[in-house]
């Protein structure tokens, strides 16, 4: 009698806010609510995109869910009174998520506080039918509003008293404890990088964005995670959340950065692998490589355009590289270069004449 629905994102491409929020919610429908479809449990509603028959309003006496996030509180309700959610991976909807660090910092404080008025209004019951055997998806549903920073900060806390206290014990266990944190560390990236690189492989066709887009979306992903860490813990309680929400914000600042480095680099390396593919399919077609060498060669005499200086981004739509060579980045092997040297350009199509 309730039904969730497969939620896509229309703006997926727009920055890595509105990637990490898609990717988030793809993998909640397809790696959550389809799994516990599969499984018999209870899917979880949330956000728009649902079908409620209106026996589930008559028994309630209309709409009386009115919480922060009245959507899950609408689930956990049914599960409850021994309703299941069901999940249709056919019916798709398309929302369009914040663009803005604001909104989005805004929507995940909202949201915060509305799971803590869940938690705290439905909390003991769904321990109770769990313990008693009144179903699985009670437990599901408590681990679906219990904030799960207060692991992770305790765990934080130990790993920083640890830091603190063993040099007055032995000071050759120091090192231990600092590697151990910084593979913690590498380790969450890891795992956070898995989960949006398996979320976006397997929903890659439903995906509305450029194919470079959504690889580097897989590596800022982490910090959208990181973001959310440190609303949830600046809804904890304690004289050290604040510790908490400075950690956090400050990895979810690190790995934005580290995502914002390595997506350049994706999608140069992706053009220079589409110059090679360019060729060999020009070479194809002219069945003539020897040509489209010595055609390189003059080309690659004087390629440069001054007026795109300023405008970097359409290099890529060049035969050769027709950016000035100067400064730092021209020294690094053509790492931030949007075309193969052409040297090697030239080689391969000289093989390819050869072969023939």
């Amino acid at each position: 009698k309730i039904i969730m629905c497969y939620r896509n994102s229309k703006n997926y491409a727009d920055n890595w806010i509105s990637s990490g929020y898609s990717l988030w919610f793809l993998r909640a429908s397809r790696h959550l609510n389809n799994a516990r479809f599969i499984l018999h449990t209870s899917s979880e509603v949330s956000g728009t995109g649902f079908l409620v028959h209106r026996d589930i309003i008559n028994r309630q006496g209309g709409w009386k869910h009115f919480s922060l996030i009245e959507d899950i509180e609408f689930t956990v309700d049914n599960v409850i009174h021994g309703e299941k959610v069901g999940y249709c991976h056919s019916a798709v909807v398309y929302d369009e998520q914040p663009t803005t660090f604001g909104q989005s910092w805004s929507q995940r404080k909202r949201w915060c506080k509305g799971y803590l008025q869940v938690l705290r209004r439905y909390g003991f019951t769904l321990i109770k039918r769990f313990l008693t055997g009144k179903g699985f998806s009670n437990f599901d549903m408590l681990m679906a509003i219990c904030p799960a920073f207060f692991l992770t900060l305790a765990g934080f806390l130990i790993n920083c008293a640890a830091v603190v206290i063993v040099p007055f014990v032995d000071v050759n266990y120091i090192l231990p404890v600092l590697s151990d944190v910084a593979v913690a560390i590498v380790s969450s990236y890891l795992f956070f990088f898995a989960v949006g690189l398996v979320s976006g492989i397997t929903e890659w066709k439903k995906i509305n964005a450029p194919a470079a887009k959504k690889i580097i979306s897989f590596f800022t992903f982490l910090s959208e995670i990181c973001f959310r860490s440190a609303l949830h813990a600046s809804y904890g309680r304690g004289k050290d959340k604040g510790g908490a929400v400075l950690l956090f914000f400050a990895l979810g600042v690190f790995f934005a950065i580290y995502g914002f480095f390595i997506a350049p680099l994706i999608r140069l390396a992706i053009s220079r692998t589409r110059e090679y593919q360019a060729d060999a399919s020009a070479a194809l077609l002219t069945r003539n490589p020897g040509a489209l060498a010595r055609a390189l060669e003059k080309i690659s005499g004087d390629c440069k355009v001054e007026s795109l200086d300023e405008h970097a981004s359409m290099a890529a739509m060049c035969i050769e590289n027709p950016l000035s060579k100067r400064g730092l980045f021209a020294s690094l092997s053509g790492m931030f270069s949007t075309h193969p040297p052409v040297e090697k350009r030239i080689a391969v199509l000289r093989e390819m004449d050869g072969i023939r």
